[in-house]
């Protein structure tokens, strides 16, 4: 009976020694959480600064249109290519 209040007390022992492994890792993890989560809450902040920022440039952007653009061009910068290559072509055929 000696022995099994020994091994009993010795189970116990080792218990209490998982348990506050466990409680100080716990706590651990609530800290890094803690710290998470504000990290995740500035990020956020800093996320709607910057997307406000980039609207407000885009905003400020101006807006072309095709009736806005010189004749014979449009919107699409291949073209564009496509008109100076026809221009050199020309110019090149009259001289």
């Amino acid at each position: 009976m000696d022995q099994d209040l020994s091994e009993l007390e010795a189970r116990i022992s080792q218990l209490l020694t998982v348990v506050r492994r466990l409680s100080e890792h716990n706590q651990t993890l609530r800290a890094e959480l803690e710290q998470a989560t504000a990290m995740h809450s500035q990020l956020k902040a800093r996320m709607g600064e910057a997307r406000t920022r980039v609207q407000a440039v885009l905003d400020r952007l101006p807006r072309h249109d095709e009736s806005q653009l010189p004749l014979g061009l449009g919107p699409d910068p291949l073209d564009q290519n496509l008109l100076a290559s026809q221009a050199l072509a020309e110019n090149q055929a009259a001289h």
